[in-house]
């Protein structure tokens, strides 16, 4: 997954023009920030992680390719789910209706499916491949519900302000580390450049390594990640749930989509 891809200047100026418009509609509005808003965000995380699958699938015109890449992704469908948030807000106030929140989440998965669809005709699976694109869901789905499980006897409060929330976020960052284990063990493909592979190097020494493979540590660097930042998020949200549910909704958002996005491109690959 490549982390700083060819971008133009005036590419990268536009884009970084569009979120601070994007960001000054939101303030103009301010729509109410609460814990199932910052939820609905969390499907976009998975729509940046298609968009950067299919621009490495060369879905897109070379000119514009480099802005639906990790990390620009995240910053293009900022913008998208921003203005689709503004507007939900904006059409919620005049009508009286639901909240904005809960169109938003459902405007992302309706996003994400379709994105798939592309995705699953541009490159289709066999089963092999959907085997192992739907093993580490499941598996990061309970590991993410014991995480909370540990969080409950923790430090309960805490689990009651994230809720399902906590729960999305554990999730993203435990499937990240499910998925090295899939890339590095099964698939048998390097990580890219940086502190992952040194650890990876690091635990291919150890005597585990013939028994485990060398990827657990990501599963538990995840698990840990996710526990301790419920639980101070958490605990923050008591004083400050706004500024507590804005890092936490884009913290579980970035999770979740740099783990699809790394289990799409190990599997389509």
């Amino acid at each position: 997954m490549a982390l700083l891809p060819d971008v133009s200047l005036v590419t990268a100026a536009v884009l970084l023009v569009a979120v601070a418009l994007t960001v000054a509609l939101i303030a103009l509005e301010r729509p109410p920030i609460t814990r199932s808003v910052a939820l609905a965000f969390t499907p976009w995380g998975v729509v940046a992680a298609l968009l950067h699958s299919l621009a490495v699938a060369g879905a897109y015109p070379s000119s514009v390719r480099g802005v639906f890449v990790i990390p620009y992704a995240f910053l293009t469908t900022f913008v998208i789910a921003g203005l689709c948030w503004a507007l939900l807000h904006q059409l919620a106030t005049v009508r009286d209706t639901e909240p904005a929140g809960d169109y938003l989440a459902a405007a992302g998965i309706g996003t994400l499916m379709v994105l798939s669809v592309v995705l699953v005709w541009r490159a289709p699976l066999d089963g092999t491949a959907a085997l192992w694109l739907t093993a580490p869901l499941v598996v990061s789905a309970v590991l993410a519900a014991g995480t909370l499980l540990l969080l409950a006897f923790w430090d309960t409060s805490a689990l009651t302000r994230v809720g399902s929330l906590g729960l999305v976020t554990a999730a993203g960052y435990i499937l990240l580390g499910v998925t090295v284990v899939v890339r590095v063990d099964v698939y048998g493909r390097p990580l890219g450049p940086g502190l992952g592979r040194d650890l990876l190097a690091w635990t291919a020494t150890l005597p585990t390594a013939s028994l485990f493979g060398t990827g657990w540590p990501f599963v538990l660097l995840g698990l840990t990640v996710a526990l301790f930042t419920a639980r101070y998020l958490g605990r923050a949200a008591r004083g400050d749930p706004v500024r507590a549910y804005l890092l936490l909704g884009a913290i579980a958002t970035v999770g979740t989509g740099t783990g699809f996005a790394l289990l799409i491109g190990t599997v389509f690959a």
